[in-house]
């Protein structure tokens, strides 16, 4: 072992053995002693170093394509959950507004009925009170408040 590179010595923290299999490993690759490594003297373990990263990229690609895997079906089961939800704010929103509709008409449908049911007298004392003015008097502008919108039934008027 010409390099000297045997008078290196273990960092502290880094296990000795292991340190020492990386300075024979330098002094074969350093075989004429100059120390350094040639392009030329690389060659012997550069197909290692290369096999070695080919390897380490290959076996990168399974747990990365599980990964995005996982994280597709929790995507896919976080848009079912949102479906659902929405489909359910739907349905409730859709009974309740069925509901408000029933109920609306049945309470135009009493309006009606109440309505048609009224004798001659409650019908004028419902007029009346349509046109009175805050005295219960019957007088010009509450009466015209009332009609102005009504202009088109005035020729229906039976006398």
């Amino acid at each position: 072992m010409g390099s000297g590179s045997s008078q290196l010595k273990c960092p502290e923290d880094y296990n000795t053995e292991k340190f020492n299999k990386i300075l024979k490993l330098y002094d074969r690759l350093d075989s004429n002693g100059d120390h350094s490594v040639d392009m030329e003297e690389l060659v012997t373990i550069a197909n290692l170093h290369v096999k070695n990263q080919l390897n380490r990229l290959e076996n990168m690609k399974q747990p990365l394509s599980d990964s995005i895997d996982q994280d597709i079906r929790i995507f896919e089961q976080q848009k079912n959950l949102d479906i659902e939800k929405i489909n359910n704010q739907f349905k409730n929103k859709k009974k309740s507004l069925l509901q408000e509709k029933t109920n609306k008409i049945e309470n135009l449908e009493n309006d009606i009925k109440q309505l048609g049911e009224l004798s001659d007298d409650k019908k004028a004392l419902r007029f009346k009170k349509a046109i009175t003015d805050k005295n219960g008097n019957i007088s010009f502008w509450p009466f015209f408040n009332y009609m102005k919108t009504k202009t088109e039934d005035i020729p229906n008027i039976e006398w």
